[in-house]
């Protein structure tokens, strides 16, 4: 495909490189964290500094004279509403309008997005340098504030592909700070007592991580299904899932979700609430290049029917690193429609609520 001849691949970290993306002496530089193929050719980027605190999400919406802002609630977990019923569930949505671009971060480069439970608090990567930031909006409405390093997180090299649980309590990321296996992403947890504290220094996720990259992880709203993208076996890029019995215990050794895999690349995974609907990214056969595809399910203990093609959200550029709101009404992704990689987001409406 076209589009093809203008990535060159960088898996040392499983960057991509965009040539519209390019430095002072004009030569193209990673633009996306975490969706590369061999060869492994570039070194690592360079250090940035860790920055900003976190004060406590029930705190109102940050002022021009606020600390900073607050994390919020996450996607896998219930966010408290003050007392007042949830919302109904949506059991039937219909399709996504075309995605609209998100606005207020102020970088030039933005990957790799995570949402708070709310849809109001966004975390993302920048490239260059690979950090994790965080951004915030008072409503659905309104425009992302300019985005923040998130503080204890962040270190020298890459930190990348971020999620939350917990109720935002819990942190997982793609790093490559072991010094086992550096250079190449790993999966990471890091935690914190409540909503006001840093998180702690990211840890390695036992029994999940290989030599080569672990990227994109999206851990089940009960944490004992772990879903991410990994290049160990022959370099290409497949979905994989770990389990666990319960919480306090390991994961399992990974196996790959075959129904979602080809011989092309996969990149994400993220569901919904139910783990019935899976967004990946995907340079396989029937798109433009690497594109955004849906498949379902109508149990979790069966495996998902075919990937299909998410047309209205595609174009001729890169689009990947989906992620839905926990709600499912919202999907943010990374794009290059525009020359840079930066986030964009389409929404749904619902169809039909759960009785």
């Amino acid at each position: 495909m076209a589009w093809l001849g203008a990535l060159t691949s960088c898996a040392r970290f499983g960057f991509e490189l965009v040539p519209s993306l390019s430095d002072d002496d004009g030569e193209a530089r990673p633009n996306d964290a975490g969706h590369g193929a061999p060869p492994r050719d570039a070194g690592p980027p360079a250090a940035s500094p860790d920055a900003g605190a976190i004060p406590d999400a029930s705190a109102p919406p940050p002022t021009d004279t606020d600390a900073g802002p607050s994390l919020g609630e996450d996607a896998g977990a219930p966010a408290p509403d003050g007392g007042n019923p949830p919302a109904p569930r949506c059991i039937e949505f219909g399709p996504f309008d075309p995605p609209t671009l998100v606005t207020g971060l102020t970088d030039a480069v933005s990957i790799g997005p995570a949402l708070s439970d709310d849809a109001r608090t966004l975390l993302y990567v920048t490239n260059p340098p690979y950090d994790v930031f965080i951004s915030t909006r008072p409503d659905r409405a309104s425009p992302w504030s300019a985005g923040t390093p998130l503080a204890g997180v962040n270190r020298a090299g890459t930190d990348v592909t971020p999620f939350l649980s917990d109720g935002g309590l819990t942190l997982l990321l793609a790093s490559d700070r072991l010094a086992a296996t550096p250079g190449y992403n790993d999966l990471m947890i890091a935690t914190r007592p409540n909503l006001a504290a840093d998180f702690s220094d990211p840890v390695p996720i036992a029994n999940v991580n290989s030599p080569e990259v672990e990227l994109l992880p999206h851990l089940s709203r009960d944490g004992l299904r772990l879903y991410f993208s990994s290049d160990r076996v022959n370099l290409d890029r497949d979905i994989w899932m770990a389990t666990r019995s319960d919480r306090s215990a390991e994961f399992s050794t990974p196996t790959p979700v075959t129904e979602l895999n080809a011989s092309s690349g996969e990149f994400g995974p993220t569901l919904s609430a139910d783990e019935l609907e899976v967004f990946v990214a995907s340079d396989r056969p029937g798109g433009q290049g690497m594109d955004l595809w849906r498949a379902v399910r109508p149990a979790r203990d069966v495996a998902f029917g075919a990937l299909q093609n998410v047309v209205v959200l595609n174009g001729p550029a890169v689009e990947t690193d989906p992620r839905l709101s926990a709600d499912g009404s919202e999907l943010f992704f990374s794009s290059s429609r525009n020359g840079n990689q930066v986030l964009w987001s389409s929404r749904r409406a619902c169809l039909t609520f759960e009785p």
